[in-house]
């Protein structure tokens, strides 16, 4: 499955969850869809937003650190491929 693919699939599953959502508001009663209840809606779904913007942000940190570092391992020398462990060579 290709990138395009699950872009579309993905945008299908958007448009399709916002269709459910104005369904379910037209059926819903008055009481469910004023006043306080949507007060709790919106307060909830922007603590949802708040929740998702920190794990992209830490999702995305971490990710510049695992990639700005060296991928060069402590225990080999840069000239050969043998470990090297605190012991001089001789020359």
């Amino acid at each position: 499955m290709n990138a395009i693919s699950m872009a579309v699939i993905f945008a299908l599953l958007v448009f399709a969850a916002g269709g459910v959502g104005l369904e379910l508001q037209r059926r819903l009663p008055e009481s469910f869809t004023t006043g306080s209840s949507r007060d709790t809606i919106g307060a909830i779904s922007g603590l949802l937003g708040l929740f998702l913007a920190l794990v992209l942000g830490l999702l995305i940190w971490t990710s510049y650190g695992v990639y700005s570092t060296p991928h060069e391992s402590p225990h080999f020398s840069r000239d050969s491929k043998k470990p090297e462990f605190g012991i001089p060579r001789s020359v």
